[in-house]
């Protein structure tokens, strides 16, 4: 009889630890945490928030572009870009469904822009006159969004307001500048690659109409 009530409770206590051993993944699953008072996409709509509301300043910002022999720089003493309202007030703004469109303020302070001509060695030897001379200017940029969930904007629209203009070009700046332009057209249209392939053979064709005209 001991034999078999010692039997018959080491069998009860395996059945009991298999029974706890079962129970314990139950438990570890209903102890998972649930928050009710968070709306679903409540993280993504916060970050969006703070993404469209970051205010960026920059300090003496210098762009260089080198092209052959032309060097074109771009000088800004400060440059803001914020948020802003409907009467293009600095303010704290997100798109809704019922209003898809953000806006913002780039503002520009003292931007020179020069053209200049380097030798051989790379190295510019007489300096032009500036194209533009501190100029002060603000860019508004309107963007609208198809939905909420929008990454990119499906429209943009830019607009520039300029206080005061102060340009120069001189003979020598001209065909530099013609040069950038059709370089900024082709780089717009996707055509940069062909434009620099094609402008290779052009100087040939002309040449030779010129000997032939010569002639």
């Amino acid at each position: 009889d001991d034999h078999e009530s010692c039997g018959s409770n080491s069998t009860n206590r395996s059945t009991t630890e298999n029974t706890k051993a079962s129970v314990k993944p139950r438990r570890i699953q209903q102890a998972a945490p649930t928050d009710p008072d968070l709306p679903p996409g409540y993280v993504q709509s916060l970050i969006r928030r703070v993404v469209n509301n970051v205010n960026i300043v920059i300090n003496n910002l210098i762009l260089k572009y080198v092209e052959d022999d032309i060097v074109l720089s771009v000088n800004i003493t400060s440059a803001e870009c914020y948020t802003v309202s409907e009467l293009w007030d600095r303010a704290f703004m997100d798109i809704s469904a019922t209003d898809l469109v953000l806006r913002k303020v780039i503002n520009f302070s003292d931007c020179t822009v020069c053209l200049d001509k380097r030798n051989a060695s790379g190295k510019i030897e007489f300096y032009q006159d500036p194209l533009l001379y501190k100029c002060s200017f603000r860019t508004r940029l309107h963007f609208t969004y198809d939905n909420l969930n929008s990454k990119m904007p499906s429209v943009i629209k830019i607009h520039t307001l300029v206080e005061s203009l102060k340009l120069s070009i001189t003979d020598q700046q001209l065909p530099m500048f013609i040069r950038i332009m059709q370089l900024g057209i082709a780089l717009y249209y996707g055509e940069i690659g062909n434009f620099k392939d094609g402008e290779i053979e052009d100087p040939g064709s002309h040449n030779k109409d010129m000997l032939g005209n010569i002639i």
